[in-house]
């Protein structure tokens, strides 16, 4: 049998809000990485806060920054290591 990595991501703010299966919320979000492993699933993918510069660049892109301070901001996560195990 071969081996098989499951990824999974259940925050993407590409689809958001149009998709109406994203959880909504960092708890919701949360349960469902912590199912997502339970199910089986190697890599959850993670992108957290972010903030996106206004100025488009000269490629049509906008840039964008990890928020370091958004993340103490994120509650739940110590909940989330313990049933996980980490």
């Amino acid at each position: 049998m071969e081996k098989l990595i499951i990824t999974v991501t259940c925050d993407s703010t590409m689809s958001y809000p149009s998709n109406p299966y994203n959880p909504k919320g960092v708890k919701n979000q949360a349960e469902e990485y912590i199912r997502s492993v339970n199910a089986g699933a190697s890599i959850c993918h993670l992108h957290g806060p972010y903030t996106v510069d206004e100025q488009i660049q000269a490629d049509g892109t906008k840039l964008s920054d990890l928020d370091i301070p958004g993340w103490a901001n994120l509650k739940g996560l110590k909940e989330v290591e313990e049933k996980l195990g980490l």
